[in-house]
């Protein structure tokens, strides 16, 4: 998830970025996900609430349903940190650690069509934008 925050991976990695540390990723970082930015969130439960008749009983998946690599993410946080900072953030490589999960190499991109049927819910906010709004929450944060 993306947000203004500490929770949240992508959180942790742009807090990092912000503070001028390099920002690791795990192996070469092929692995798919995406990012859901909290006011998406909230907006969902907000248009299921509303549609509480239809939704009652259902499991909703929300997500954006486009999928960014782990390295391109971690490029995308790099460059709109340094724009932000006029710094340059690097990225290393790290080896998977001993016992990580299958589940943590996986791919991930979510099908969000039953909360759309139901409710009219998508996701308005895409990674880059979530990104800059989560630079621009922390680094307020900061000072």
């Amino acid at each position: 998830s993306v947000g203004s925050g500490d929770r949240g991976v992508l959180n942790k990695i742009i807090a990092k970025a912000l503070m001028g540390a390099e920002i690791s990723c795990f192996g070469d970082g092929h692995e798919l996900r995406e990012y859901l930015f909290i006011d998406d969130v909230v907006e969902a439960f907000v248009l299921t609430s509303l549609a509480m008749e239809k939704a009652s009983g259902q499991h909703f998946v929300l997500g954006t349903g486009k999928g960014y690599s782990l390295r391109e993410t971690f490029e995308l946080v790099a460059q709109h940190v340094g724009n932000a900072t006029g710094t340059t953030v690097s990225i290393g490589r790290i080896p998977w650690p001993e016992g990580a999960l299958a589940i943590e190499r996986r791919n991930f991109i979510a099908d969000s069509s039953a909360i759309q049927r139901v409710a009219g819910w998508q996701a308005q906010i895409d990674l880059v934008e979530g990104i800059d709004c989560t630079i621009a929450a922390l680094d307020h944060k900061e000072n």
